[in-house]
């Protein structure tokens, strides 16, 4: 599983970015090498010439509860998520979105890559999380879906999506099955979100032996997404 994670950092970043950008990203989401906490992404230092930032420390760190900071008027799911009252919400104010997360979970790497905010965590019971947004108002959630699926291919992954049902005109989920060339397998659930001209997509992932026993719980992650505006639906 930690090299379709890997994989999917990489590829979905190059996927996004088909027009003349290159950029890929590594997210190694391991608890050992989670880095130091930022507010948003724009509070990461500039690290390169091709606009890359993100936190390097490799201590181990708990991502803080922000519910307190949390907007009134956020854009939820239709079915959203009714979370246990001792979990944690993450925010990221800059982009505009936030979730909840098992009280416990660690964060991995985070930061930019040419425009493209990207953000990973990992619960106590070993989900990963990854959440990537982005400005581009010509994609659809089905060609964030596809995009993400043909180039985990092309790069060795063995991926197979179910149909994105969508939630409503704002919210898209899929299920989907991962090989790597090791022969390890991982469930993933896909959500895709739009809101204007912003893009976001959620990768909740699990190995495939105890995916049934973290299933509620990765249906209550991605099912906690909310967006901090009305969504490309204007509602």
């Amino acid at each position: 599983m930690k090299q379709t994670i890997k994989l999917i950092g990489v590829l979905l970043t190059l996927s996004l970015w088909m027009m003349g950008c290159s950029a890929s990203i590594t997210t190694n989401t391991t608890a050992t090498t989670a880095n130091k906490p930022a507010n948003t992404a724009s509070n990461t230092a500039s690290t390169s010439k091709s606009n890359t930032t993100s936190t390097t420390d490799k201590s181990k760190t708990e991502i803080k509860d922000e519910k307190a900071e949390k907007p009134k008027d956020a854009k939820k799911q239709p079915k959203a998520a009714t979370v246990p009252a001792e979990w944690i919400w993450y925010s990221d104010e800059s982009r505009g979105y936030g979730f909840s997360l098992p009280k416990g979970s660690v964060e991995g790497e985070k930061g930019t890559t040419d425009g493209v905010d990207y953000f990973s965590a990992k619960t106590p019971d070993d989900i990963t999380v990854i959440v990537y947004a982005f400005k581009n108002k010509n994609l659809t959630k089905q060609d964030l879906l596809d995009t993400a699926e043909k180039m985990l291919n092309s790069m060795g992954e063995t991926v197979k999506t179910g149909t994105l049902a969508s939630e409503n005109d704002d919210f898209a989920v899929a299920d989907a099955d991962s090989v790597n060339s090791k022969g390890e397998k991982s469930k993933l659930n896909v959500l895709v979100a739009t809101d204007v001209t912003d893009n976001y997509v959620m990768f909740v992932a699990s190995d495939t032996a105890s995916y049934e026993a973290k299933k509620a719980t990765m249906d209550m992650i991605w099912g906690s997404f909310e967006i901090y505006s009305g969504g490309a639906s204007g509602n």
